[in-house]
This record gives structure tokens, sequence and C-alpha cells, in this order.
């Protein structure tokens, strides 16, 4: 778990933007955070992309069926090779989502079941939403409130999402 603590990163918002919390992942975390979150009756609204001077930004937003607040999980990825875990066989709805994500900017979910194109007829040679490189805006220009501050640990939900729904490997 510690392995894990130390590459969830966190930014804490809430107040004006009614999230509970911004994490940060790894693409290989992401999936392992997704099955946290599911245990915790997370349910996942909606991914979208985000085309940044960084790299291409993937980003899960998930309520709570019983609390109020909101959670954004975002994964960043290289433009040269945008490539996710799928999250599919977590939420069954990621599917839409994903192959929404990846006709419009061109990221590939791995382990995806289903990789037709979603709402465009074809695949598109850039994809639609790839802005040209001068039109790009850091990550940090967007979110510049406690943008990759640290490790998780000390945060309420960080913790949560460590220590309710088991050891990381458990199933």
């Amino acid at each position: 778990m510690p392995e894990l603590t130390s590459r969830l990163l966190l930014a804490m918002p809430t107040g004006d933007s009614g999230r509970d919390a911004a994490l940060h992942v790894k693409p290989r975390d992401i999936r392992l955070v997704a099955e946290r979150l599911l245990c915790q009756d997370w349910f996942l609204e909606d991914v979208c992309g985000l085309d940044l001077a960084d790299g291409l930004a993937v980003l899960y937003h998930f309520a709570h069926w019983a609390r109020p607040g909101r959670v954004v999980v975002r994964v960043m990825l290289d433009h040269d090779k945008p490539e996710c875990p799928s999250i599919e066989g977590i939420y069954p709805g990621a599917s839409w989502h994903e192959r929404e994500t990846r006709d419009f900017f061109g990221i590939e979910f791995t382990g995806a079941a289903n990789t037709t194109p979603l709402l465009l007829a074809e695949r598109l040679d850039p994809p639609p939403l790839l802005k040209r490189p001068e039109r790009r805006i850091p990550r940090g220009r967007l979110w510049p409130q406690g943008e990759w501050v640290g490790p998780a640990g000390g945060h309420s939900l960080a913790e949560e999402l460590m220590s309710i729904c088991g050891e990381e490997g458990d199933q």
C-alpha cells in the first residue's frame, strides 16, 4: 500500500470547486483507484480528454450515491503514445465514455473490449479535438491550485481509498 500512496498525488480543492478531491494518478494506477472508488459506492459520471502542452489528460469524474461531493481523477499521457488502461471491467459504463474520448482525442484504452468508433463514422487522423501545439496550455495554468502537491497521505478521501477496500492485490 505505501507504494500506491507514494504514486497517488492529490490536489486539495473543495470550497468553490464542489469537489472533494482531485487525484492525479499514473496510468498504471487508474484501475486500482477505480476499484477502490467503486467499493466505496462512488459511481462514474463521465470520462473526457484534454489536449494540454504537457500531454493528453484523461479526466474521470465520480460522484457518490449517498453523500455530496465529487472526485476527479486525472491521468496524464504522452502525446506520442496516448495509452491508458480501460476501466470498463470495473465500471461497464466507462466503455461508452472511453470510445468517445478515443474518437475525439485518439487516446487508446488498452484492454477495452469494443474499440469501434462511437460517435464518428470512422477514425479521423488527426482526431478532431487535438489542438495545434501553439494553442495548448500547460496543466499548471489550468489547475493552478494544489497541482501535483505531493503524497495523498493525510487527506480523508485518500485514506479511505487506501484502507476501506483492502490491500493492493486483494480480490
